[in-house]
């Protein structure tokens, strides 16, 4: 690909946290424009985790960006679908740790096919099954309501050594402030719109619904110990268990849409999702 910028990612980021997987992403990815097709090289990686896979499928698809993988990294990828997924399983996924990757727009939504799949192939998830179930839900309703991407992505895998499931869900819309914009909700920086949307401000007329992404970020951190990174724009929020989250300004980068990732420790005991509504 001569003359396009090449872009290496060396690492796949440290696993103890979703903040520190998404930081190699942060580094090779300043500086470069969302409207930029360049060449990315993923060839030095050992391992690739569905923050780094969604990041990368959602860029690729978005700018025509080319790739270059080898080694186990590759083989996993195909595995995946990777860059484009899949919009319905075909066939059916057992004894698997993962998902594909699912892309979706309005026109079709395969949520109902992902969480089987999730069911059918994560241990423990008959405990978690109502709350990951919730959270996925919203964030597709969230996506669709809002966005106006014309391609979205979700994955899911589970670690049994590590012992927890991360899934993560992209789109390359409008993102948080320019929806708040839209509505007429003075929102002066990327900043400000993550604020709003944890603070419960709804774009609904009415104030009809505000609370959905706070739910989500109280279940999974609060109720079930697990994590949350949000990234809009140039700005990132980071949640882990009940922590005081991490609100930070990623300078020189700017995300078209928004990512959230989650992940979620194995367990044997069920939550009460109502204290949280």
């Amino acid at each position: 690909m001569e003359g396009y910028k090449k872009v290496t990612i060396y690492h796949g980021g440290d696993a103890d946290s979703l903040l520190n997987e998404f930081l190699p992403l942060y580094s090779a990815f300043k500086d470069v424009s969302f409207n930029q097709k360049i060449e990315i090289d993923i060839s030095k990686l050992k391992w690739i985790n569905p923050l780094m896979v969604l990041f990368l499928s959602s860029f690729i698809n978005y700018t025509n960006s080319e790739y270059r993988a080898e080694g186990e990294v590759s083989s996993y990828l195909k595995t995946i679908k990777f860059p484009n997924g899949i919009s319905l399983l075909k066939d059916g996924l057992k004894n698997k740790n993962y998902t594909p990757i699912y892309n979706f727009a309005k026109e079709f939504l395969p949520v109902d096919d992902f969480l089987t799949v999730v069911k059918n192939n994560i241990e423990s998830f008959e405990y978690i099954e109502y709350p990951f179930s919730l959270t996925v839900s919203e964030l597709f309703d969230n996506i669709i309501e809002h966005s106006k991407s014309e391609k979205n992505f979700i994955i899911s895998q589970y670690y049994p050594l590590k012992k927890y499931l991360e899934s993560c869900i992209i789109d390359n819309g409008i993102g948080l402030r320019q929806t708040y914009l839209e509505k007429n909700i003075e929102c002066l920086s990327d900043e400000k719109a993550i604020e709003l949307a944890l603070s419960g401000e709804s774009t609904k007329p009415g104030n009809e619904r505000g609370c959905g992404l706070n739910m989500i970020i109280k279940i999974i951190c609060e109720g079930l110990k697990g994590e949350v990174l949000l990234v809009s724009g140039s700005s990132l929020a980071f949640f882990k268990e009940s922590k005081t989250p991490n609100l930070l300004n990623l300078d020189n980068f700017s995300w078209k849409g928004l990512i959230v990732a989650f992940r979620i420790p194995k367990t044997n005991k069920k939550i009460n999702t109502e204290k949280y509504y």
